[in-house]
């Protein structure tokens, strides 16, 4: 798998993915500049987003995003 990619298992169902994508990045302008923000689908949950990103987040805090591969794949056995 290349870097700064996700792979996901199979059987995962049609919801999962729709929670990952509920939320959509929206651009408005201040001040003449545009400001970034995400909103969510009112109609949609985001758990499975929520709980990905945290995952994420506890990765890049214990350096396994910064692993070197080697030392990865030892721990992945």
């Amino acid at each position: 798998l290349a870097k700064g990619y996700v792979a996901f298992p199979r059987g995962l169902d049609d919801e999962y993915f729709r929670q990952l994508t509920a939320e959509y990045r929206k651009a408005t302008r201040r001040n003449g500049f545009d400001v970034y923000r995400w909103e969510k689908d009112p109609g949609q949950a985001n758990e499975a987003l929520d709980t990905m990103n945290q995952a994420e987040t506890a990765a890049n805090n214990y350096g396994i995003r910064g692993m070197p591969d080697a030392t990865r794949l030892k721990l992945d056995q």
